[in-house]
């Protein structure tokens, strides 16, 4: 891989300072301090993966193969063991 991981994020709902008094609740969507704040987070997150913009893709693998039963018994009655 040779990208920047992406992140996208948005936010919607009610925040409330103080759940108790009505006017202390903004919608997040268009709240102005909640989406710089949220603009700041995404450019963190996308900092902190910038790291990852390149990494090998790496593949390891062990095999055996196990006697075969039949020519074990064909060389073993030819003299031969193996």
């Amino acid at each position: 891989m040779v990208d920047t991981p992406a992140i996208k994020l948005s936010i919607t709902g009610t925040g409330c300072g103080d759940p108790t008094i009505p006017a202390t609740c903004v919608n997040m969507a268009t709240n102005a301090t909640a989406q710089q704040n949220l603009a700041a987070q995404i450019a963190k997150y996308q900092n902190d993966l910038e790291p990852l913009k390149i990494y090998p893709i790496l593949s390891f693998g062990v095999a055996y193969e196990l006697p075969h039963p039949v020519e074990d018994r064909t060389l073993m009655q030819k003299g031969r063991f193996p």
